[in-house]
């Protein structure tokens, strides 16, 4: 199972003053729950995409 880390302290503040902090805890809610659900739109990550600039998704 994937951990989510912490946000930096800049992020944490853009949600503030844009009242979006309920939403982000349901969409880790929901990315906790299940990765794989409808509403989430998860960047694919892999370790060679680092190592090899010309790959593409």
């Amino acid at each position: 199972m994937q951990s989510i880390l912490p946000l930096k302290p800049k992020i944490t503040a853009l949600l503030k003053k844009h009242s979006l902090e309920k939403k982000f805890a349901k969409q880790i809610l929901l990315l906790t729950e299940n990765p794989a659900h409808p509403s989430l739109i998860v960047e694919p990550y892999f370790s060679s995409a680092r190592t090899n600039p010309d790959l593409k998704f």
